[in-house]
């Protein structure tokens, strides 16, 4: 089994290291100098569904900043084979699977004299296995509590898709208006955050007022932007998951994205806790993506990603999701169980539209209610029969 995985210079953390210039002045020896953090675990793969199998990006360091990377020592079966490039771009390619430690002299030229600093960090290389566990249906119809996620990174400016979505959000609520439904919204790209609505970040009923608060919203902060520093623009699902789930009672995730992971988080980390390749699928960041999505579903929540545009390898969606696809116009009962759906970006409000009418736009009657139905047209028919033997009688009699 082998990957590869690039410490790849990062112009962002060029930017924040001066802000970390005290950071790096201490002896660090023995400690974490870059992200991840010392222990934490990448995740490699040959399955040819994950293309490229395995990148994770990790810091570099400021302008006045230059690194001497080396490998002191592995175990287990992994090995690894590092080539430099002054000390800004270093790529480790890695096989099999164990334990890798690497060395990091990092000189700092700010300052005079220069400062020498020393750490070491130790990695764990273990193989991808995806397992997805089962998404749990929709209880009920409506009203409904959603959690919208939406994908702000850079390539949905580049698609041109912004509008589109907005219209797509806005309909979405539109339709669910007046139902007593409640919606609470999380952006994401780099990082995620939870969008405040007439201030209030958790559900909220939604109303007139709601939509006011959600168009301005949509308006003037939903604004996905491609950054050469990477401060945003990347594509975190670990994230938006996470932020989602803090939101209180809801039942129904509707997340939409148009890329694969490319960032994840962790706590306790330097340079605003994240890693990752940035600008390309992470193998590492699916993974970490799909433990936060399988608690959510172990949880009882239905979660459903909207793909736009997404290429031939569907496979990533599937793993945070699940396997079953929705097609268009199969209804509410089909959707109950659906896991993802993969539209063109000319479809985004179509399904937006199509979700909003399935879960609250159509009367259709629970058990109980075909019950009711049931015997209303029993009672109906019971009467037009008797109705009409009476006029029979009536007929004869006279006769």
């Amino acid at each position: 089994m082998s990957a590869s995985i690039i410490i790849s210079e990062n112009i962002y953390f060029r930017l924040c290291g001066i802000a970390f210039i005290v950071l790096f002045s201490l002896p660090l020896s023995g400690q974490d100098c870059f992200n991840p953090p010392s222990g934490y675990t990448f995740y490699t793969t040959t399955n040819p569904v994950y293309n490229p199998p395995a990148l994770t990006g990790f810091n570099s360091f400021s302008v006045t900043e230059n690194a001497v990377w080396s490998i002191n020592s592995t175990t287990g079966t992994v090995s690894a084979n590092l080539i430099d490039d002054e000390g800004r771009s270093s790529t480790l390619s890695l096989t099999g699977q164990g334990t890798l430690v690497v060395d990091a002299e990092i000189t700092d030229f700010s300052v005079e004299p220069n400062i020498i600093t020393n750490c070491t960090q130790s990695f764990n290389v273990q193989p991808f296995t995806s397992l997805v566990i089962d998404n749990p249906s929709l209880s009920q119809k409506c009203p409904i509590d959603i959690v919208v996620l939406l994908d702000e990174s850079g390539s949905i400016l580049d698609g041109g898709i912004t509008q589109a979505i907005r219209d797509g959000v806005l309909a979405l609520a539109q339709l669910l208006n007046g139902t007593g439904s409640r919606m609470a919204v999380v952006e994401f790209n780099s990082f995620a955050s939870r969008v405040s609505i007439n201030g209030n970040n958790e559900l909220q009923e939604i109303n007139q007022t709601f939509l006011e608060g959600l168009l301005d919203y949509l308006n003037n902060d939903y604004n996905p932007v491609e950054s050469p520093v990477r401060l945003i623009g990347g594509t975190n699902w670990e994230d938006a998951l996470l932020m989602a789930n803090q939101v209180n009672d809801s039942e129904f995730i509707l997340m939409i994205t148009d890329g694969n992971p490319t960032f994840y988080s962790f706590n306790g980390a330097m340079m605003g806790a994240i890693a990752g390749e940035g600008d390309m699928f992470d193998l590492t960041a699916l993974k970490e993506a799909q433990d936060v999505a399988n608690a959510i579903k172990a949880s009882g929540k239905h979660i459903f990603v909207i793909g736009v545009d997404i290429p031939v390898n569907i496979r990533p969606i599937v793993d945070i999701s699940g396997p079953e696809s929705y097609e268009f116009g199969e209804g509410f009962e089909s959707f109950l169980s659906s896991d993802y759906i993969s539209v063109s970006s000319e479809e985004i409000v179509t399904i937006f539209t199509e979700i909003g009418t399935i879960t609250c736009g159509e009367i259709i009657p629970t058990l109980g209610q075909w019950g009711i139905i049931i015997l209303t047209l029993l009672l109906l028919i019971i009467g037009v029969v008797f109705i009409k033997n009476q006029s029979i009688e009536k007929v004869s009699l006279s006769k």
